[in-house]
């Protein structure tokens, strides 16, 4: 079954709407909230089946959703930003991921064309922050962690220290998931998987492909000709 519907891909959350197709296990940074409507969504998560209108998948934790013809959303959001948009104090759970799909909902359905920033937070270290500028604009070309440290002030293990409190992850890893956005990014503007994977600093199309399985259990010519992909308008 085909992937067919709409996918937001916004600065560190992404929202899809539309038919769950065929996927293979995987996991990926993002926590992942799916939500069924009147019709229940499926998921295998850690090797348990979970069946409910609403599913809440943790960050990194190995999961296949069930291909089902009725529409389902899928709300997508970096676990740091996640805690951000939420106030900061609340745990990173269930909860938590349904305030912030509520509050989506109302953006969608208020008929706006825009999503404000506020809705899922955003990463407040002034030095990471700019460190995050850097990578996306150097995401087609290679990426030294010397440099970015030189540029921050700090030195290379004060820096990845920095990075990974706040961020949740590598450095390398951080760049490996905007890749993999960019990349999207350039098949919903019409690129080929080859000149995406090119435009994204990925070494080739297979590394890409490689990429997008492992993370989301999907190829790029499963996605290509059926779900149409953009990044939304921040007001």
């Amino acid at each position: 079954m085909k992937w067919t519907g709409g996918l937001a891909l916004g600065d560190g959350w992404a929202f899809y709407r539309g038919l769950a197709g065929d996927n293979a296990l995987h996991a990926h940074y993002a926590v992942q909230l799916v939500v069924g409507g009147a019709t229940l969504a499926s998921a295998l998560i850690d090797g348990d089946c979970v069946i409910d209108e609403i599913i809440f998948i943790p960050s990194n934790t190995r999961h296949q959703l069930a291909p089902r013809p009725e529409p389902l959303d899928i709300l997508y959001v970096e676990p740091a930003l996640l805690e951000i948009g939420a106030g900061g104090e609340i745990p990173i759970d269930s909860d938590c991921a349904v305030l912030l799909y509520r509050k989506l909902e109302q953006e969608l359905h208020s008929g706006a064309n825009d999503i404000k920033p506020a809705l899922f937070g955003a990463y407040k270290e002034a030095r990471i922050v700019a460190a995050i500028d850097m990578i996306e604009q150097r995401l087609d070309a290679s990426i030294r962690l010397e440099e970015i440290a030189s540029a921050c002030n700090l030195s290379k293990s004060r820096f990845a220290e920095l990075f990974r409190m706040t961020t949740s992850l590598s450095l390398w890893q951080f760049v490996l998931w905007r890749r993999l956005r960019r990349a999207m990014l350039a098949i919903g503007g019409g690129d080929s998987a080859t000149r995406a994977a090119h435009s994204a600093g990925f070494s080739d199309a297979a590394h890409f492909s490689r990429t997008l399985r492992t993370m989301f259990g999907v190829t790029p010519r499963d996605v290509m000709s059926t779900v149409a992909i953009d990044d939304p308008v921040i007001s």
